[in-house]
């Protein structure tokens, strides 16, 4: 699914088990990602159990981490991962600013894009109607530059949320900016 963008899946066998064993369950379950053979050196590295799902970003930093096998969650932090994006070839200084989502009203996900001025820790979260926390975007530290993420209508434990209007709200170190957003389903 994620064949043409800048991604990489990889299987890990933990088990430092035969390599004919793990061929064959990687034939039996239709695996076209490597398979790391003798993984149990990268299981501990990133303390994991066996069956386990992580994904991790460009900067070894991991984004999702679960037991088993969520898709839905998985595709969604992918996703975000992808479409999150910086420019900073922009001409002139960079202003801390929520500049806009598209589309807006929405169904079922937007393109949230953002300046930031310098660099901060940065926290981007979508807000009910009542200024309750739906969902936390980004939390981290992001030098200056454009920014975009897309949000999929979801809340932070993964469920669809109710139609209707919701807030992104950036957070700097000095500034707070709010942006509407309007959600029809």
């Amino acid at each position: 699914m994620y064949d043409s963008e800048n991604f990489q899946a990889l299987g890990i066998d933990c088990w430092d088990g035969d390599a004919s064993k793990v061929e064959s369950f990687k034939n039996r379950t239709g695996i076209t990602y490597p398979l790391l053979m003798m993984g149990s050196s990268v299981q501990e590295e990133y303390e994991v159990p066996y069956d386990y799902s992580m994904v991790i970003d460009q900067n070894g930093t991991v984004q999702y981490r679960s037991s088993g096998v969520n898709v839905s969650q998985i595709n969604e932090t992918i996703e975000n991962l992808l479409t999150t994006s910086v420019d900073n070839k922009t001409a002139g200084p960079i202003k801390f600013d929520l500049v806009k989502n598209y589309p807006n009203p929405f169904n079922p996900r937007t393109t949230i894009e953002f300046n930031v001025d310098e660099l901060q820790i940065i926290q981007l979260n979508i807000l009910d109607s009542r200024g309750r926390l739906v969902r936390n975007l980004k939390n981290e530290r992001l030098p200056s530059g454009s920014y975009s993420v897309v949000w999929n209508g979801t809340a932070d434990g993964g469920g669809k949320v109710a139609s209707g209007i919701y807030f992104a709200q950036l957070k700097g170190e000095l500034y707070t900016k709010t942006l509407k957003l309007i959600l029809l389903q």
